[in-house]
């Protein structure tokens, strides 16, 4: 995607690009609504659904290709949200029962329908364990496989 000027406080897309390993993920790059920040850097203004180690409102380092594609580099600050991904593994649960079990504890989400993948968004002050104690019951119940794609020093160890 090409973007125009990218004034302060002006949305525009910064693209993550992949290593992938083998067909993970399966696609090559992920654009992230983000906004300028001065001096280079975006507000990451989604949570990702491949990405690993960026979360909502994190903040990232980008420079364009020459083409008008900006291509994100290092976090330059993390925003305290953490990134959890969550794939049914099979129709029941449904993505939207997922995401129901996961908002009574306070945990927003969405759903990338295409691949039945849900990134959830557990925001600053939530209670974390409850969290992991969830994600990891329902993959010792085989509801679900998930993934800690961005995590801070409180996240509960082990499971």
């Amino acid at each position: 995607m090409t973007v125009g000027a990218s004034a302060v406080g002006e949305e525009v897309q910064v693209y993550f690009l992949f290593d992938r390993i083998g067909e993970w993920p399966p696609v090559p790059s992920e654009g992230l609504r983000a906004q300028p920040t001065g001096s280079g850097t975006y507000r990451l203004l989604e949570t990702p659904f491949f990405v690993r180690n960026v979360a909502l409102d994190d903040v990232v380092r980008a420079a364009g290709d020459g083409s008008g594609t900006l291509w994100a580099g290092e976090r330059v600050s993390w925003s305290g949200h953490q990134t959890l991904r969550v794939n049914p593994r099979s129709t029941d649960p449904t993505c939207a029962q997922v995401l129901a079990e996961f908002g009574v504890l306070g945990v927003r989400g969405e759903e990338l329908e295409e691949y039945s993948l849900i990134a959830l968004d557990v925001q600053p002050g939530v209670p974390l364990q409850p969290v992991k104690d969830l994600l990891v019951a329902g993959a010792a119940q085989e509801r679900w496989w998930y993934e800690e794609a961005c995590v801070g020093d409180r996240w509960p160890a082990g499971g």
